[in-house]
């Protein structure tokens, strides 16, 4: 791919020239050299810049919105010279929504990555909707999300079940000693991931199927932060068992029993690509790797 578009996308990324420049092995003026040329080339002024960050003009996001499309097609095109040689290597990219990419596809693609060490991954986090969009953009080679995507020309496959969780700060486990009351639990603060989100999707399901009518929502588009405001007594949340095991063997999180609400709390993870007629052999080698893997249990 040209070094210029390349440059260019890898500075809306990080919306910092320094930053760019220290992922591409550059100086930073050589940096802004080629963003220089770019705009020169195009007739347009790609990026406002201001001391704290760079962001892409109304133009800047038009060519940023075709370079990854640009990026996307140059690595499908050195992916099908790489298969002509029968080689399970080059570039591989994954988008993951927030619980499967940071508690289960790191392991997933170490283990990868070991078998296949010519392979080069990108991993890409966001929520359910972004990932959608980010295959459907052929912007990522596959997804895997919390929630179910309807959009023409993606393929979705079911991939693994998870389980949600209602979890709470010790003193409050304590205060209600472990009973479930729907009322109680209407009344209290929710701390919830963001629209969007598939863990947010599955935890308005389960508590519209029990009943529950939060009286106040928070919302953050962190599981991380999630589990430190419920432990420092926030509120209460629904998050995914796998993302909470540590907190809870630590006791610093404690887990509300569901059987009282007699609510089914499993969800799935689903595998997304686009619907074409040829799939490099690296993306075919690891699709086959994370449907084996994801099967096996703990």
């Amino acid at each position: 791919m040209d070094v210029k578009m390349e440059v260019f996308l890898s500075v809306v990324q990080h919306g910092n020239f320094s930053r760019a420049a220290e992922e591409l092995n550059m100086s930073q003026p050589a940096v802004s050299q080629q963003i220089k040329s770019l705009e020169n080339e195009l007739g347009v002024k790609l990026l406002d810049r201001n001391t704290k960050m760079v962001s892409p003009t109304r133009a800047g996001e038009i060519v940023h919105h075709y370079g990854q499309q640009i990026s996307a097609f140059y690595g499908m095109m050195q992916r099908t010279l790489d298969d002509l040689r029968e080689l399970i290597t080059g570039s591989l990219i994954v988008g993951a929504s927030y619980t499967f990419g940071e508690y289960i596809l790191p392991h997933i693609m170490a283990d990868f990555c070991r078998s296949h060490p010519e392979v080069r991954p990108t991993i890409h986090i966001s929520n359910t909707e972004n990932v959608a969009e980010m295959v459907n953009m052929n912007a990522i080679d596959i997804g895997v999300v919390e929630g179910e995507v309807d959009l023409p020309g993606i393929s979705v496959c079911e991939l693994m079940s998870d389980r949600m969780v209602i979890i709470a700060s010790p003193q409050y486990f304590c205060k209600q000693a472990g009973k479930v009351d729907i009322q109680e639990l209407s009344s209290v603060t929710w701390v919830l991931r963001e629209r969007g989100s598939g863990t947010r999707t599955a935890a308005d399901s389960l508590l519209k199927t029990a009943g529950i009518e939060p009286a106040f929502v928070m919302e953050f588009s962190s599981t991380q932060a999630i589990k430190e405001s419920v432990a420092a007594g926030l509120g209460l949340s629904i998050l995914s068992e796998l993302t909470v095991q540590e907190e809870i063997q630590q006791h610093k999180i404690c887990q509300i029993p569901l059987e009282q609400l007699q609510v089914d709390s499993m969800r799935k993870f689903y595998l997304l690509q686009r619907e074409v007629g040829f799939e490099p052999k690296v993306v075919e080698a690891f699709r086959e790797f994370l449907i084996l893997a994801a099967g096996q249990p703990e």
